[in-house]
């Protein structure tokens, strides 16, 4: 392994260390690698960090991290964990989540995380947690979600893949944030008293709830946003290439400035059958 690390920034003097399967239910800084195939760390979990405010970076190196309990694989204090490598992280029968944080910020440079259980979550944050998803894949396939943010959590994406099951930002009693820069999401995405942002990016299905607030310009591709009825959205410039089909039971509009922004819109924006657009007043469809 190299003697730097890409993800902290580290340019000289890194040592890895081995993780393995006898940690126990560890508290890790520093700089960590998978050695053997397959690390199994039993029903235990490894806590990001001794103390707050420090970093774990893990190489999975190709390899599969295994285990977890209720705590999950990963939990989190105020600290940074960093993922990078190919390799798969999943989370054992005993285990409800890969990634367990209500404080922190996880950062995906690669991998592939899943679960084992049909009520996990992959990833699993609220409070203070964020999750910045640079790349590799989240795979809800055999769990209730593939990330489910709660409480005021913070979801980035900006490059990788979110399959199987959908992302989710619940409320909680204070409003979580959904930025989708990047990437692909075929497992969909809903939002309720949450903030959603989307400049790019390829998603399948976006589900909005009345309380929600969203926000699209870039060029994203959006294949199905469900809205509820007199829905606002704000709309910033979108560039050539963005595509969203949109269904609503009745009208909802977005922020022009002017009936010829509208009128430009009409090569955005697709209205599914059972969907009508109206921009201002003006009736794309």
């Amino acid at each position: 392994l190299p003697t730097y690390c890409p993800a902290c920034g580290a340019t000289e003097g890194v040592t890895w260390t081995a993780l393995t399967g006898d940690i126990g239910s560890a508290q890790l800084q520093g700089h960590y690698y998978l050695a053997d195939e397959t690390v199994d760390i039993g029903a235990n979990h490894i806590t990001v960090g001794t103390a707050n405010g420090q970093t774990l970076c893990v190489n999975l190196n190709g390899k599969t991290l295994t285990g977890g309990n209720a705590n999950g694989v990963f939990s989190m204090r105020t600290c940074v964990l960093n993922i990078m490598g190919n390799g798969s992280v999943t989370a054992g029968t005993s285990a409800g989540r890969v990634f367990n944080t209500n404080a922190g910020t996880i950062n995906l440079y690669g991998g592939t995380f899943g679960v084992s259980t049909s009520t996990s979550r992959v990833v699993w944050t609220e409070g203070t947690g964020t999750v910045n998803m640079h790349a590799g894949t989240i795979d809800g396939t055999n769990g209730e979600f593939a990330v489910y943010l709660n409480k005021g959590a913070t979801f980035n994406m900006e490059g990788g893949n979110v399959i199987g099951k959908r992302i989710y930002g619940d409320a909680g009693g204070a409003t979580t944030t959904v930025t989708i820069n990047g990437g692909t999401v075929s497992g969909g995405l809903g939002v309720a008293l949450s903030d959603l942002t989307v400049t790019g990016g390829t998603i399948n299905q976006i589900d909005v709830a009345s309380d929600a607030t969203v926000a699209i310009s870039g060029k994203p591709a959006i294949a199905m946003l469900n809205l509820p009825d007199d829905y606002q959205i704000t709309v910033g410039e979108l560039v050539s290439g963005a595509v969203i089909t949109v269904s609503a039971d009745g009208v909802f509009t977005t922020d022009f400035a002017s009936v010829e922004a509208a009128e430009a819109a009409k090569n955005f924006f697709l209205a599914a059958d059972d969907g009508r657009i109206e921009v201002d007043g003006f009736a794309l469809k």
